[in-house]
């Protein structure tokens, strides 16, 4: 849907404490068949992974090209529900404004920030969360 290199914005600066110039901003849209599930928006530090600014995401997503490409060694994931901004919104075919759920996670190689990623989805989506101890 979207991708530009443009400069790291404030608000990403002060969340990962981000030093980078630049970053590589995408908006992608993942779907089950045909039908929209997923709204994924990300930024990535170019920094960290050169390569990505060549990467070629139209047969391959930005997650499955990042964990290929560099490791994370720290995760945060977020979970909450908000309103569908307008972008969102036309994306998942829903009322703006809708309440939709969002996972947003941010990962670090060592102490600096990798990626950080806001995902969407359309209703009926499920997450599970599964830890086996010991």
């Amino acid at each position: 849907l979207f991708r530009e290199v443009e400069p790291t914005p404030d608000w990403l600066k002060a969340r990962l404490g981000l030093n980078s110039e630049c970053v590589l901003h995408l908006r992608c849209l993942h779907k089950a068949g045909s039908a929209p599930f997923q709204v994924e928006e990300r930024w990535i530090n170019p920094d960290v992974v050169p390569a990505v600014l060549a990467a070629d995401f139209s047969t391959e997503g930005p997650n499955e090209w990042l964990v290929r490409e560099v490791p994370f060694t720290n995760v945060e994931v977020v979970f909450s529900a908000e309103g569908a901004s307008p972008q969102v919104a036309q994306a998942l075919h829903v009322p703006e404004g809708e309440p939709v759920f969002c996972s947003e996670r941010v990962t670090w190689l060592e102490s600096v920030p990798v990626t950080l990623a806001r995902m969407h989805f359309a209703a009926g989506y499920r997450m599970v969360s599964a830890h086996h101890m010991g």
